[in-house]
């Protein structure tokens, strides 16, 4: 008996060996790369989604727990993409007025305003918790290199942006890479891949997108999940896709890029962290961390030359106080050493508007960017209008269904994209 038991055992043994070699994981193709710009933007896509950080302290965050929304917080530890945060009000979303760089940067500093600032605290927008972050909506831009700030509910208002088919009765065979999920009312997520057997068989849909549900992530759903998932969406494909352009990063490698990263170690930070811009109104007493040992004075650069000199022995924290706007950098001195450098650039803008029955004439200025969208009505409901490079624009704003008479406009520089103040006319 005991006998019969070990060879009746030994059989089932090699059955299941035999089993698992004939079993091996099915080889899948991905959908085909149509454009450069299609190229550019997966890798777009991916810059985000593989992006990995260090969290040093407790980060405040949003998040949903069974259906519900609860404010928490990011653990010590490990952690990948972008923040789920509405930051619209303080213009600090990730990828267009703050760069990778920056973001990065400021999970290096235990004192940044990434783990000190909650903005449920600071803002009226429920969503907004992380002081950089980003939505949806911004994610789904970010990917086709749009740089306004559309919404989920007016993201199909995007010149270019053309609706396909209601996705439960899309043909996936199709679907191509970069196409928009769209859901008015509750969500937008990119499709960024197809994937199909030898035979070419649909087998999973992949899509990236910003979510509270854990976080940004990308992941491939079957066939059958698919179509549950996303039954009331529509699917959405941008004629300007091919025109994408995409810049490497030196902090993540996506698909076959094999460049030497940056190796994350700073010296001194602001509290904004590295290559920020601050807006002027918020650069009195901008506080900086000393984040290694032997120092002995900081010198503050403006525009490459030298403005001031500040004894730091001993200390971990120091402040200045720019006096106008430019570029700036602080740098670290010790025994027969030097820091590695922090930049930053203090901002400001001037803008008028003048109405005349239907016409409304703006005029504005910064000084160290170029203007690149004039935005009209409010911040969930806005018109995005490109402008002149002459500090002018006119238009009849009769042409657009406003729910406010408010304009702002955009400016970018090499650090991101920041904004003048809102007014009304």
């Amino acid at each position: 008996m005991k006998l019969k038991r070990i060879l009746v055992l030994t059989l089932v043994i090699i059955m299941g060996l035999s089993c698992l070699a004939g079993c091996k994981k099915e080889k899948l193709y991905s959908a085909p790369i149509t454009s450069e710009g299609m190229a550019n933007a997966l890798k777009r896509a991916r810059q985000l989604t593989e992006l990995e950080w260090d969290c040093l302290e407790e980060m405040p965050r949003v998040a949903k727990e069974n259906g519900t929304r609860i404010f928490t917080h990011f653990e010590k530890g490990k952690q990948s993409g972008i923040p789920y945060s509405s930051v619209y009000e303080t213009n600090t979303y990730v990828g267009t007025n703050v760069s990778v760089e920056t973001f990065i940067s400021a999970t290096c500093n235990p004192n940044s305003y990434l783990y000190t600032k909650n903005l449920h605290y600071m803002c009226s927008e429920p969503k907004a918790v992380t002081f950089y972050g980003m939505v949806c909506s911004k994610y789904a831009g970010y990917v086709l290199g749009i740089k306004e700030n559309y919404n989920t509910q007016h993201f199909d208002c995007i010149s270019g942006m053309n609706k396909i088919s209601a996705a439960k009765d899309c043909n996936l065979a199709e679907l191509q890479r970069c196409d928009i999920l769209l859901n008015k009312k509750v969500h937008t997520a990119v499709i960024t891949d197809i994937l199909s057997d030898k035979k070419g068989n649909i087998k999973y849909v992949e899509v990236s997108e910003e979510t509270t549900v854990p976080q940004m992530q990308r992941r491939a759903w079957t066939v059958e999940e698919f179509y549950e998932k996303y039954k009331n969406y529509d699917v959405y494909r941008y004629e300007y896709l091919k025109d994408v352009k995409y810049e490497p990063s030196n902090f993540v490698n996506v698909f076959d890029e094999n460049k030497e990263l940056d190796d994350r170690k700073y010296d001194v930070l602001s509290r904004y962290g590295d290559k920020a811009n601050i807006y002027l109104k918020d650069s009195s007493n901008i506080d900086f961390d000393i984040l290694t040992d032997g120092w002995k004075n900081a010198k503050v650069y403006y525009n490459g030359e030298k403005q001031s000199e500040i004894d730091v022995s001993g200390k971990k924290v120091f402040s200045f106080s720019p006096s106008k706007v430019g570029y700036y950098q602080v740098i670290l001195y010790g025994e027969d050493k030097e820091s590695r450098p922090c930049y930053f650039c203090v901002v400001d803008s001037q803008i008028t508007a003048n109405s005349v029955d239907k016409t409304l004439t703006v005029e504005y200025s910064s000084e160290n960017g170029k203007p690149i969208y004039m935005q009209l009505g409010s911040v969930g409901d806005s018109v995005y209008i490109p402008v002149e490079s002459d500090g002018t624009q006119t238009v009849n704003f009769n042409d657009y269904h406003l729910s406010e008479r408010r304009v702002l406009v955009a400016f970018e520089n090499e650090y991101g994209v920041y904004v003048s103040k809102g007014i009304w006319f």
